[in-house]
């Protein structure tokens, strides 16, 4: 029993470090999305890194989002892990989010009003990433814009990691 206790002690402490982060870097995680969200009608931007050993890092520009996924939901999604099979190499791989609510996360993104989304997922040796973006239920035409536009969420992700990431990471 001592060790689940610590176990579920360690992995409070990981939560409340990544809440830490996420309310402090927030605000200038917006500044730096914010316009690229605006100018396409998207609501969300996420980025998470899953590592190879189960750890987990992700900033969220959605503070509630981040807080809930982070408190009720911090496990996989069968649904986005089927997506993320399969990854070349050190090349972003674009995977359109589920449109039914196949999953506790699906379900939960959807109540949160996180719908039409992407992942654009890098690979590397040792983790994946995983660079989201979404609208609302009506945006229902950002599944083509997504796919015919994939260039311009890899030039925004390449500039953001100049700028924001590189302080970060």
């Amino acid at each position: 029993m001592a060790k689940k206790g610590l176990l579920m002690t360690e992995n409070n402490n990981k939560i409340r470090k990544v809440k830490e982060l996420n309310d402090a870097v927030n605000p200038l995680l917006k500044r730096q999305t914010s316009w690229f969200l605006e100018k396409f009608n998207l609501t969300y931007f996420c980025y998470q890194r899953f590592y190879n050993d189960k750890r987990h890092f992700g900033l969220f520009s959605s503070l509630k989002w981040c807080d809930f996924f982070l408190n009720h939901l911090n496990i996989t999604s069968p649904a986005f892990d089927k997506k993320s099979f399969a990854l070349d190499k050190a090349q972003f791989n674009p995977r359109l989010w589920p449109t039914s609510r196949c999953d506790s996360i699906v379900s939960a993104l959807h109540n949160h009003d996180l719908w039409n989304g992407l992942n654009l997922y890098v690979k590397y040796d040792d983790y994946i990433e995983s660079w989201q973006f979404c609208g609302t239920r009506e945006n229902r035409e950002n599944n083509d814009f997504y796919l015919s536009h994939t260039l311009l969420f890899k030039q925004f992700i390449i500039e953001l990691k100049q700028t924001l990431f590189s302080k970060l990471i």
